[in-house]
């Protein structure tokens, strides 16, 4: 019964999207462009690297030293601690604040506004591609049914 249920589920949902929207308006949301980047869900800047700088890991609460990276190479950033004085670039990765090496720019509002933005073939606020853990988050309705791709 369960395989059954679940295979119509998933025929109600390809029937949906084919009559629906195209795939590619469906991903539409993820991409958005600022400069030659991609912006990413939670990105709330980028940082250029100007100089050779070194990027860390967190252990045990310490920054530790993880590698070296070149000049003109670019980083998204998650987090800006000012206390640390550290951006997270994810991972558990971060680069030291340095204004002779690195130059941090904020993601404009207008470009976060359109990362927010409700299309209308969103789903209950979910989108075609999103996680089963994003999802989840979401969809505050009984979990039926799951396996490694679909949730009912």
């Amino acid at each position: 019964m369960k395989k059954l249920l679940m295979t119509f589920g998933v025929l109600l949902f390809v029937l949906s999207i084919l009559l629906g929207t195209s795939s590619k308006q469906a991903f539409a949301h993820h991409n958005v462009i600022w400069g030659n980047m991609l912006v990413k869900k939670d990105q709330i800047g980028k940082v250029d690297i100007k100089k050779n700088t070194n990027i860390y890991k967190m252990k045990n609460k310490k920054l530790v030293y993880y590698k070296k990276v070149k000049p003109k190479s670019v980083y998204r950033v998650y987090k800006v601690d000012k206390k640390q004085k550290t951006y997270y670039i994810g991972s558990s990765q971060y680069i030291k604040m340095n204004t002779k090496s690195v130059k941090y720019t904020a993601v404009p509002k207008s470009i976060l506004n359109k990362m927010k933005k409700v299309h209308p073939y969103a789903t209950r606020g979910t989108y075609w591609g999103d996680s089963q853990k994003q999802v989840k988050k979401v969809e505050k309705a009984k979990l039926i049914s799951k396996d490694k791709e679909f949730l009912i």
